[in-house]
């Protein structure tokens, strides 16, 4: 390994399948990118080696479902976003698998426009 990250450039940009390891060599995550921007299937890691987060990009924007775990592995949230982040649904958990909150809305540019 070389460095923190792993990948291919094309023109100065990121693109093709990268790598990114913490601080003590663990995975941190893996996924591609297209035109320096995330692209597809992403997945993040904990420092211990613990899976964090997973779901799809598209042109660097959250897509589709996406799961989200506490360091003691238990669900934290689940999440569907529509493309450009537009439209959110979020159902997040406790570490003792109780919802803390659930939520759905539309947004522009990242700021809630509506329920």
């Amino acid at each position: 390994m070389t460095g923190k990250e792993q990948g291919s450039f094309n023109n100065g940009v990121k693109d093709g399948a990268w790598i990114g390891y913490h601080e003590d060599g663990q995975l941190y995550y893996k996924g591609n990118y297209k035109n320096d921007e995330r692209e597809g299937a992403w997945v993040d890691y904990e420092e211990n080696g613990a899976l964090k987060d997973k779901g799809n990009f598209k042109n660097g924007e959250r897509v589709g479902a996406f799961v989200g775990y506490h360091k003691n592995g238990q669900l934290s949230y689940k999440a569907n976003y529509k493309y450009k982040n537009a439209e959110v649904t979020i159902v997040q958990y406790y570490e003792d698998g109780t919802v803390i909150r659930y939520f759905t809305g539309t947004f522009k540019k990242g700021v809630k426009i509506s329920d």
